[in-house]
């Protein structure tokens, strides 16, 4: 390709790559973003590129050039007699940076003496040009996760007896939204995550670290000489060849519960975050009961009110210097347990007292009616005796 390119032919190679599957996504994705940065520029179709981007995308097209040198193996059970397989697992992975985002699904095979897994396909997509945030950018990685995983299950469903499906996520962000009350976000990441909880279920999501996750050479565009010699792309993620109880888990994961990252209650709703600046401007106010500052009756579960609760005592806290961490562990979630057992305990204590208060009362209003009426009686007693016969 001599001189300088136009923007129309810069399409026009890109789509001639032809890869369902997606195996060599991480190649052609920087044709998909040097597309999106011309775009950007607001460069017309037949307007030739500059000196600069017109060099970049010879280099992109020399480099997709080389992946014919790539040999992908077809069969995923090689070697592999089907009366010796003891467990079939489809692990999904997914990453975003600020250029794209990908997921990767793989097949793992395990036999009485071999663990074997291979890549099954692949999807990229290029980051929106309204500049999402990475937190955003990883949920949308999740629902193209769950969307590819969807494809490829209902594909061997009929073939292939799977024994589990997991999907993975680098962003403990998203893992919490998963994993929340859906209608306690804001609408952005309430519709995506009802979206995805639609196509599986939140007991089928992990949490590994960004530098196991084989997705994470998808989102950050990669050559073809890096895919070719890539253990990591091809053969799943390492710790996946352990077992179940060796695999990552959340960092600080604790009888089922972990820290909530400060910016997974960013996109809260405000009537959700309303209820802290309601503790604040009470506590500094008076002794007023939890009950009055944080009204139970407006949460729909009790996992809700304690992670508001929590939440409430954490920023108190900061306002107090005791402490400088944003994050809910579990050990505060069972102090705004204990406070609400102390509530209710305070409130039985309460209505106990008022009953007995109200029965020692109509106890004396009934002991008082009484010395009248005998009063009463004597007096007529008298008067009657006085009267003359």
């Amino acid at each position: 390709m001599e001189g300088t390119l136009p923007k129309r032919k810069l399409l026009s190679t890109t789509a001639q790559f032809y890869h369902p599957l997606g195996l060599l996504s991480p190649v052609i994705l920087p044709l998909k973003c040097m597309f999106q940065e011309i775009c950007r520029l607001k460069i017309d179709w037949d307007e030739a590129l500059s000196e600069d981007l017109s060099s970049r995308c010879k280099e992109l097209f020399e480099d997709t050039e080389r992946v014919s040198s790539i040999a992908v193996t077809r069969c995923i059970l090689d070697e592999i007699e089907v009366g010796d397989i003891k467990s079939i697992q489809l692990h999904v992975l997914a990453d975003a940076s600020k250029y794209a985002f990908g997921a990767n699904v793989f097949i793992k095979v395990m036999t009485s003496n071999a663990c074997s897994s291979h890549l099954l396909a692949s999807k990229t997509r290029v980051a929106p040009l309204s500049g999402e945030t990475i937190p955003r950018l990883e949920l949308m990685t999740a629902l193209t996760l769950a969307n590819l995983m969807t494809v490829v299950y209902e594909a061997l469903v009929h073939t292939v007896k799977e024994d589990g499906v997991f999907h993975w996520t680098d962003s403990q962000i998203v893992w919490w939204w998963i994993n929340g009350e859906s209608e306690q976000f804001k609408q952005f990441v309430q519709n995506r995550v009802q979206k995805i909880r639609s196509l599986w279920k939140k007991e089928h999501w992990r949490y590994c670290p960004s530098e196991l996750n084989p997705a994470d050479i998808a989102s950050r565009r990669a050559k073809s000489s890096v895919i070719t010699s890539s253990e990591l792309w091809w053969k799943e993620a390492p710790f996946l060849k352990k077992e179940e109880f060796d695999w990552p888990s959340l960092p600080n994961c604790q009888a089922g519960g972990t820290a909530v990252p400060e910016e997974a209650l960013r996109e809260l709703k405000k009537e959700s975050s309303s209820e802290i600046s309601r503790v604040m401007t009470v506590s500094v106010q008076s002794s007023q009961s939890i009950s009055e500052v944080i009204q139970p009756e407006r949460f729909n579960s009790l996992s809700k009110l304690l992670r508001v609760t929590a939440l409430a005592q954490k920023f108190l806290q900061r306002l107090r210097k005791k402490t400088e961490t944003h994050d809910i562990s579990m050990e505060d979630m069972n102090e705004a347990k204990h406070l609400w057992y102390k509530e209710v305990q305070t409130k039985l204590e309460e209505s106990r007292e008022t009953i007995v208060g109200t029965r020692q009362r109509r106890a004396r209003s009934r002991s008082g009616d009484s010395g009248q009426v005998s009063q009463q009686n004597s007096s007529e007693t008298s008067y009657s005796e006085a009267l003359p016969s």
